[in-house]
């Protein structure tokens, strides 16, 4: 038996185990929705200390498949791309060599983060990748190279300033370049003299990233004039080198059922590439170009169920819940997340989802789990492919 507390209170977009979920129908709450979880080992998923090996954190991923419907219609490119990844709450890198008053068009049909992405990069004739907490957009080769040097920048075992993640690093509308390279040389607690650091002199966009470290930051500003921090793990930030990639890196990714598009991928891209399962349980081990590699994440992504880890099947899995005082819409949002559906409550049922339910139940599927609250405030669900459905009877 596996005792989880779940928190009752904002949205979250997906279930971790690990994690307090809240919904997104009400204010913060004191209840608390304790859940038994009783399966046998087949039922229940594989336990991991922590996630997989990917050279993409799993927040981004989750994020650019997050869904985006907005017709667009010659709009600057570099001012769309920053508009999806506001909306989007990710880090976003542009090639200062990729034209950003270029109009471009998206489409108005329903697609995700990810494939508005590809659309205006495709209009543009450019390339992304999604690297660890940053999405980098602007020439195929450019994007490449940069990609190639963060995959093999000094990490792992090597825990210095420059390799912890910050907070935040940022800079104003048309700072210089060696003004954000200060702002990055900040973060370390620095002080430089911005005109010390001999960059190009160029006008910048205002820029926040949040969550990267100083190193991968600075390989980003230095990247834009093809330079990059020396790759020695106790080199200064600003000891600049030019901007190179290994012609061939070995890198970890999650197996999954994105594995045969992320391995076609690849071999497009570097038919001299290999790939084959690894140590690690649950990781392949991509060896190849940098090409191979960003056709790879591309790949990776574009099949990635961010919740498919925490999915609960409906009927095998079976619950004792215990609920004091909770709104019945907090807790068929989760049982929704724990099924890996989205919800939806009907106009008319929502004053009946906003009474709160009390009770204790042994034994129960999801499916009847939402049954038996839906009886308690006298509406019914129903289970869809995609999402789970409230309405009144």
């Amino acid at each position: 038996m596996e005792m989880i507390q779940l928190d009752v209170g904002e949205s979250s977009q997906a279930i971790d185990r690990r994690q307090p979920i809240r919904s997104r129908f009400s204010g913060p709450l004191t209840a608390m929705l304790a859940v038994c979880v009783v399966a046998t080992a087949t039922a229940q998923p594989a336990r991991r200390d922590g996630p997989l090996p990917s050279p993409v954190d799993g927040k981004l991923v989750a994020k650019l498949q997050s869904p985006y419907r907005v017709a667009v219609a010659g709009k600057p490119l570099r001012e769309l791309l920053q508009n999806i990844a506001d909306a989007g709450d990710f880090n976003l890198c542009f090639d200062r060599r990729l034209a950003p008053d270029q109009p471009v068009a998206i489409s108005a049909d329903a697609k995700t983060v990810f494939q508005a992405i590809s659309e205006a990069a495709a209009a543009a004739d450019a390339e992304w990748v999604a690297i660890d907490r940053v999405v980098i957009v602007g020439r195929p080769a450019w994007v490449q190279t940069v990609a190639g040097a963060i995959l093999s920048l000094p990490g792992g075992q090597t825990d210095t300033p420059a390799t912890r993640r910050v907070e935040q690093i940022a800079w104003p509308r048309a700072a210089t370049a060696n003004q954000a390279f200060a702002a990055v040389l900040e973060s370390l607690g620095d002080r430089p003299d911005p005109e010390s650091l001999r960059l190009p002199h160029d006008l910048w966009p205002a820029t926040r990233w949040r969550g990267l470290s100083p190193r991968l930051a600075a390989l980003l500003v230095t990247a834009q004039f093809d330079r990059m921090p020396s790759p020695s793990a106790t080199a200064k930030l600003s000891s600049r080198v030019p901007l190179k990639s290994p012609s061939s890196l070995a890198v970890l990714y999650p197996s999954g059922r994105h594995s045969g598009d992320l391995k076609r991928a690849a071999l497009a891209a570097d038919p001299g590439m290999w790939i084959k399962g690894s140590r690690v349980p649950g990781t392949l081990l991509l060896t190849g170009s940098p090409a191979a590699h960003t056709a790879a994440i591309r790949a990776m992504i574009a099949k990635t169920d961010p919740a498919a880890d925490n999915v609960v099947d409906l009927d095998s899995v079976r619950f004792t819940l215990q609920l004091r005082s909770t709104p019945a819409a907090n807790v068929f949002e989760q049982l929704a997340m724990a099924g890996g559906r989205t919800l939806a409550i009907d106009e008319a049922a929502v004053r009946a989802c906003q009474k709160r339910v009390s009770l204790e139940v042994h034994d129960l599927s999801l499916r009847e789990l939402a049954t038996r609250i839906a009886e308690e405030v006298g509406v019914v669900t129903d289970w869809g492919v995609a999402e789970l459905r409230v309405a009144l009877p």
